[in-house]
């Protein structure tokens, strides 16, 4: 009985010598993102897009004018003792390459809209177009289906609104 209970009391020690000696694997705590996927997941930094070297320079010029006018300023605050009465905002002109890059942009964007809405009224007008006249005529009819039920659910949603603005009052 002796011997039993002691064999017993031993092999309990050594399963839990065994289960300690596992429970420390977390121990030095790593990051399981690094074992899937290799290097752990930084922050990356935004990429910004990069802009012509022309609003570049002219945005450099622009600080550096503005850093003259407010050194000018200051000097001539500490000279008189008191800031000037007419404290007027100056507006500093952007640089004609900077108003040059400006409108081009703004030309490019417009040409690329009006061709982009130019190919969807062509593609739409050739899906029309391939269809056999009985499909066409029904294509209209639905179109027009569509039409007015967006007018009735426009109504509808401007009725409840009403109600409920008058449930509030």
């Amino acid at each position: 009985m002796n011997k039993l209970s002691l064999t017993k009391l031993f092999l309990f020690l050594f399963v839990l010598s065994l289960a300690t000696g596992s429970g420390n694997a977390q121990i030095f705590h790593k990051n399981p993102e690094k074992q899937l996927f290799g290097k752990a997941h930084r922050n990356n930094k935004e990429v910004k897009a990069k802009e012509p070297r022309s609003v570049l320079k002219a945005k450099r010029k622009q600080e550096a004018n503005d850093r003259r006018l407010e050194k000018n300023y200051e000097k001539s605050v500490r000279k008189s003792g008191k800031a000037h009465r007419n404290n007027k905002e100056v507006k500093v002109k952007e640089p004609r390459s900077v108003l040059k890059a400006k409108r081009k942009q703004e030309a490019n964007d417009r040409r690329l809209e009006k061709n982009y809405e130019k190919s969807v009224r062509k593609s739409q007008k050739r899906t029309i177009d391939i269809q056999t006249p009985e499909v066409q005529a029904r294509m209209k009819q639905n179109k027009k289906d569509t039409i007015v039920r967006g007018k009735e659910k426009k109504k509808k949603v401007k009725a409840n609104s009403q109600k409920a603005g008058k449930k509030y009052k």
